[in-house]
């Protein structure tokens, strides 16, 4: 029966021991994981700054999708609200179509 509870143990060591292990790759792989993600955004983010016509047409692209679901769209406000009802829809202001 010694033998069983010392086996037992062993295991339940080793078990420990491996947990630790396990927990110490997880550590690093996911250290790893965010410098190369860290990396990848800010080559990115570098290669985007020399292209303004790519990041200008991203931004246009989402405020029109914004616009499209705000399209006559008109939030009115409850009376005991301190949040101001729009005045009327969403208006995309432009370099290539600036504001009269």
């Amino acid at each position: 029966m010694t033998d069983v509870v010392a086996i037992a143990q062993r295991i339940q060591s080793e078990s420990k021991s491996l947990q630790a292990v396990r927990s110490a790759l997880q550590t690093v792989i996911v250290g790893q994981a965010r410098k190369t993600v860290t990396k990848t955004a800010n080559d990115y983010a570098e290669r985007l700054r020399e292209d303004v016509e790519t990041v200008w047409n991203e931004i246009t692209r989402r405020l029109q999708m914004i616009h499209q679901f705000f399209h006559g769209f008109q939030i009115g406000g409850h009376p005991e609200s301190k949040i101001l009802p729009l005045a009327g829809p969403a208006a995309i202001i432009t370099a290539q179509h600036p504001h009269p």
